[in-house]
């Protein structure tokens, strides 16, 4: 028993490590963003969790996880990758990026599998991360009259969560703000995925729901979330409008033709193999500048930025996650499990953006690899549970 208490202990010491540390990520990278400080404080915490990811994996064995081995297979990519580049040190440092959330999303499957991590915990770290993320969009958009990026993306991927915690009066103002924080960033994306997830999470209430009573009532949840959205959008058309009328999406349909043409005119080594890690802003710089020295932009898409860049083997990582997320939907869509709902607006918002963003190769990306890990690890729990019931019906003369 004692020795029970002193793993419980260390694993309630490590999730309070992180439960401040996550949200402190969040904090100072905005704080450095604005020019509030002069240190990159929030780079040295992603190193910090980085390196207690690492030591955690090392000492522990984590099975299970279903996007495990093609999570490490992409990270294996950019290492290989970037280790036989131009510039090793350089892409080597992207390479840590995405290091950072998906060694996150291993040390966090293994925490919810386990239950070391407690829904009170959890749920506290994440409304930290909403509010700072939230707070932050709000006073940049207020002072700018251009769309941003700020955090849409990073309070896209915490929806799912935020509609999974019990509906306390915190957790409601929180998916307000949340709604409000992503509208006026005049992410048209962003307001998309959101718009559109939320259909489909309450398509999944609906389908799981049985009496029409709690049909009622998830039609009516629809309305008020659907019309708090559109008050938002109304109370900020000016802007909305304005952002609307760019009708070519800043080139990027032209971008995304000239970055498949130009994988398709390569031979059969590049179409294979790809042109190298970040080949896109190398291509990039010289179809929207004209100057190989410019700075290209990525290739807004994780489709066409790893097809180009990894050739086959970008595009087998895409499909494979594409498929391993969709068996976990069908799973759950099949046995109508509570969880449904959440998991079919997840993949919504995956499949969404990672059409027309680029987002796995990002920090904030880590909001993404704590939800397909909580994902997983609440299918396989759901799974053994199933089986441990089924087991007890089975008459013992047929064992």
């Amino acid at each position: 028993m004692n020795a029970i208490n002193k793993s419980n202990g260390k694993y309630n010491f490590l999730t309070g490590i992180i439960s401040i540390l996550l949200p402190a990520v969040i904090l100072f990278d905005w704080l450095y963003n604005l020019l509030q400080i002069n240190i990159q404080a929030g780079l040295y915490l992603k190193s910090l969790l980085t390196l207690i990811f690492i030591f955690f994996i090392i000492s522990h064995k984590i099975r299970g996880f279903k996007f495990k081995n093609v999570l490490l297979y992409f990270l294996s990519l950019f290492l290989i990758y970037s280790l036989i580049s131009t510039q090793p040190l350089q892409n080597l440092y992207f390479t840590a990026r995405i290091a950072y959330w998906i060694f996150g999303s291993l040390v966090f499957y293994y925490l919810f599998i386990n239950n070391y991590f407690s829904e009170k915990r959890f749920r506290l770290m994440l409304l930290l991360v909403v509010s700072i993320a939230s707070i932050f969009t709000i006073q940049l958009m207020s002072q700018s009259e251009e769309h941003q990026n700020a955090s849409a993306y990073l309070l896209l991927w915490s929806f799912p969560f935020l509609l999974s915690f019990r509906k306390s009066n915190l957790i409601k103002i929180a998916i307000g703000i949340s709604i409000f924080a992503i509208i006026i960033t005049i992410k048209r994306g962003a307001i998309l995925a959101l718009l559109i997830s939320l259909l489909t999470y309450f398509y999944g209430m609906a389908y799981i729901t049985g009496s029409f009573k709690n049909k009622l009532r998830v039609f009516a949840g629809s309305i008020i979330l659907f019309g708090f959205a559109l008050f938002v959008i109304y109370t900020n058309w000016e802007f909305v409008s304005l952002r609307l009328e760019d009708t070519t999406g800043s080139g990027r349909d032209k971008m995304f033709l000239g970055i498949i043409s130009n994988y398709l005119d390569g031979d059969f080594f590049e179409i294979f193999f790809g042109r190298g890690i970040n080949s896109v802003q190398r291509f990039t710089a010289l179809f929207l500048a004209g100057n190989s020295r410019s700075e290209g932009v990525a290739a807004h898409s994780d489709w066409l930025q790893y097809m180009h860049d990894f050739g086959i083997f970008g595009l087998m990582f895409m499909i494979i996650l594409h498929f391993k997320f969709l068996s976990i939907l069908r799973f759950h869509k099949i046995h109508k499990t509570q969880l449904f709902p959440i998991v079919l607006m997840s993949y919504t918002i995956f499949a969404l953006t990672t059409i027309y963003s680029f987002i796995l190769n990002t920090p904030d990306a880590i909001i993404l690899g704590i939800l397909l890990a909580f994902l997983s690890s609440e299918t396989n729990k759901i799974k053994n549970e199933r089986n441990r019931n089924f087991k007890t019906f089975i008459p013992t003369s047929a064992l």
